[in-house]
């Protein structure tokens, strides 16, 4: 849901509640968000406008 909308706190929520990735801190967590939207900006164009 969070890919089809560019729903960038969703998106957040969704990894911080990932059992694997649960451990990080909120800091932690918008940074792998920042690498991983990076990473895949050509699939996920809605995250990316304004």
């Amino acid at each position: 849901q969070a890919a089809l909308n560019g729903d960038w706190g969703l998106a957040l929520q969704v990894l911080i509640n990932d059992p694997l990735t649960s451990r990080l801190t909120i800091p932690q967590a918008k940074h792998m968000l920042e690498e991983l939207l990076e990473a895949n900006r050509q699939y996920l164009p809605l995250f990316f406008q304004s």
